[in-house]
């Protein structure tokens, strides 16, 4: 039915909700209003309300869209749909191409000698991991106008159980560098016996197991349930929805949002801080020591390469947890007011602005999946050698016979600078 034949049965209605109304649903097309323009249908909903239907006449008309076309009126609502829609496309690539960066830089053989990088390398897939199962879908959802698990049993229980399985390891993997940092500036002595690249790799399993293991029941506490159909709709249109199984919605609906917070949100930012307050403070008092002891300019001198370095991979993992904090702390908040406020749907003003700043935090969350690279880049000087390093060596392939002479100076004092350092600086740094 086009808007012209909406508007004909607008016209022919000369009360509201009387034998007008009844004609509406003599109109199989009404279903093409819902595949309308949102300008184009809030135009027909205007129409209809100047000729006196109220809003519960209209939802019993339209069905669940209704609130869709109303909360579309305030500019909160426009923006977080501006955002679901271009945003996710920017972070993922932004994302996917600095974790492969990472990757690889961090797998070079200059910098594969110490057990963090085995941590960092790993947390630069999953993050990709958590990009894709997590922002793609939710960036397919609003393009479609439907849930992308809704289409099968398998896209049903595998995108949870993947999705949540990836973002509590990646998570976790920062726990673990922030714990293994705790050792080496605390415990420098035990340092050598847990900081180890067998025992990293062996860790990093574990973590995968087990939040393997906490995630699976999607597999078996989820699937896809005959619905109502929504709106207008033929009667012999059958509709499937991803939902929990019968038993299991206590879990789902209720228990679960606390679990996921705990696991994703609370207790790594607990955690987090706790060892981070720790280590400033340890290393405020390690430089006051040393201040206090440290007379002679030589015996300055003869530490200060090693000491350097364990302060820049130290500041470059800190940010990496602060950043974390600072990205996840709203997304933690919105799943909490979720929980207490979702019941809250007769204010379309107030569900506009939790809509948004759900969708902020969200997006934020999904920004500390995908900026890593500029935080190794912004404060690991190794890290920029390597890529220098790289990025000279893929010029002088390319551009061997014709190198600009400003490049090759560039590059050779980066190799230069590099061929200088000492070994304990090589491999206390980042």
């Amino acid at each position: 039915m086009t808007l012209r034949c909406i508007h004909i049965c607008v016209r022919s209605t000369p009360t509201p909700m009387t034998s007008g109304t009844d004609a509406f649903f003599n109109f199989s097309a009404l279903d093409e209003f819902l595949t309308l323009s949102y300008e184009r249908r809030q135009d027909v909903l205007l129409q209809l309300r100047n000729k006196g239907y109220s809003e519960q006449e209209l939802y019993d008309l339209f069905g669940e869209r209704i609130q869709s076309e109303h909360t579309y009126l305030y500019p909160e609502y426009r923006v977080h749909k501006l955002i679901l829609l271009y945003v996710p496309p920017f972070l993922l690539i932004f994302g996917t191409l600095g974790n492969l960066f990472s990757f690889l830089i961090l797998r070079h053989r200059s910098m594969n000698k110490q057990s963090i990088y085995v941590y960092l390398s790993t947390l630069a897939i999953f993050d990709s991991f958590v990009l894709y199962f997590g922002l793609i879908r939710t960036w397919v959802n609003e393009i479609r106008g439907s849930d992308i698990r809704d289409e099968s049993a398998w896209l049903c229980k595998g995108l949870p159980t993947l999705g949540y399985t990836c973002s509590d390891v990646s998570v976790w993997l920062i726990v673990a560098v922030t714990l293994e940092r705790y050792i080496v500036v605390s415990h420098p002595l035990k340092a050598h016996h847990f900081c180890q690249d067998v025992r990293a790799k062996k860790i990093i399993a574990g973590i995968v197991v087990l939040f393997f293991l906490i995630n699976a029941h999607f597999l078996f506490s989820t699937d896809l349930a005959q619905v109502p159909p929504k709106g207008v709709r033929h009667k012999d249109v059958v509709e499937y929805q991803c939902k929990p199984v019968q038993g299991f919605d206590g879990l789902i609906y209720i228990a679960w949002p606390w679990v996921d917070a705990l696991l994703y949100g609370f207790g790594p930012f607990v955690l987090i801080s706790i060892f981070n307050s720790i280590i400033i403070l340890k290393i405020c008092q390690a430089n006051n020591s040393r201040a206090k002891l440290v007379q002679g300019r030589s015996a300055r001198s003869t530490s200060s390469s090693c000491e350097s370095g364990n302060v820049r991979i130290t500041v470059m993992l800190l940010t990496i947890s602060f950043t974390f904090l600072l990205t996840t702390l709203p997304n933690n908040l919105a799943k909490i007011i979720s929980i207490w406020f979702n019941k809250d749907s007769e204010n379309s003003l107030l569900m506009s602005r939790g809509m948004l700043f759900d969708t902020l935090a969200t997006m934020l969350m999904y920004l500390n999946h995908s900026c890593n690279f500029l935080l190794y880049c912004a404060t690991g000087r190794k890290f920029r050698t390597v890529v220098v390093r790289c990025f000279c060596a893929k010029i002088r392939q390319r551009t061997q016979p014709t190198m600009d002479h400003s490049q090759h100076l560039f590059c050779s004092r980066r190799r230069s600078g590099v061929a200088g350092s000492s070994k304990e600086s090589q491999e206390s740094e980042v």
